[in-house]
């Protein structure tokens, strides 16, 4: 997934969009998702 300039414009939506994209990605492989205590974000 290509993110150019625009996505500096409204993190929010890319962020929902990529999001988007790897619940499309984890059902189309057939994953499952990590318990939440397994996620590791940042913390900015």
């Amino acid at each position: 997934m290509y993110l150019g300039f625009a996505a500096t414009r409204s993190p929010a939506a890319v962020c929902h969009d990529i999001e988007l994209v790897v619940e499309r990605r984890v059902r189309d492989l057939g994953l499952t998702h990590p318990a939440p205590q397994q996620l590791w974000l940042p913390i900015r």
